[in-house]
């Protein structure tokens, strides 16, 4: 019989490990070439996307439903050729230099925003080259102004193809070898050919009912 202390069957408890093996290094750690099935366990748990994506049976298995992630709501124009994004004011960069904790704000989504469109490499290139300006009123509020409408914009703001990074780790050149997103875990260190280390994030926005992260 479990001990006194032990949680209840089914119950989440923090802690412990888990250890995935990676058929390959990643070739680099640049969120806007994640292309391959070992960057993506590297990356996915760093780097974040705007919002999210609820599919299975809390969709109801027909299809998926778009959350609020990093942004808390939004709304769209009646002509569709603007999006207003309303960003969690409780969104901190990861704790690890040159980014070193800052509050992830309206910027830094305009800042991706526009590498998305003017970057080759950049996998999220289709979803905004018909993108006209990008508009931060306040350090939350995000509107993005599009050539002509565009209802998929809402819908890609929670693809993985579009996960932002920080202006600092382009600056430092540094995107290709280090990763530093808002996400839940943190890349502590690795050795390639032989492991790579991540770590919960302490600082992470999303918290369970004792305000764990």
């Amino acid at each position: 019989a479990p001990g006194a202390g032990a949680p209840a069957a089914g119950q989440p408890k923090a802690g412990g490990t888990i250890r995935l093996d990676l058929p390959a290094d990643p070739q680099n750690l640049n969120p806007m070439f994640k292309e391959v099935n070992q960057q993506e366990i590297v990356l996915g748990g760093t780097y974040l996307p705007l919002l999210r994506l609820e599919m299975g049976e809390q969709a109801g298995y027909t299809g998926s439903k778009i959350l609020p992630f990093v942004a808390e709501k939004w709304e769209m124009s009646p002509d569709a050729t603007q999006v207003t994004f309303h960003l969690r004011s409780d969104v901190k960069w990861q704790n690890k230099a040159p980014v070193n904790g800052r509050a992830f704000t309206a910027e830094d989504v305009k800042y991706n925003l526009l590498r998305f469109r003017d970057e080759k490499v950049s996998m999220a290139r289709f979803i905004v080259e018909d993108m006209q300006d990008v508009a931060t009123p306040d350090a939350q509020t995000v509107q993005v102004k599009m050539k002509k409408p565009f209802t998929p914009l809402v819908t890609y703001m929670a693809w993985d193809k579009a996960l932002f990074h920080p202006k600092e780790l382009v600056d430092a050149n540094l995107l290709d070898s280090e990763a530093i997103g808002t996400g839940p875990f943190m890349l502590d260190s690795f050795q390639r050919g032989s492991v790579w280390r991540m770590k919960k994030n302490p600082d992470f926005f999303m918290k369970d009912a004792n305000g764990i992260p």
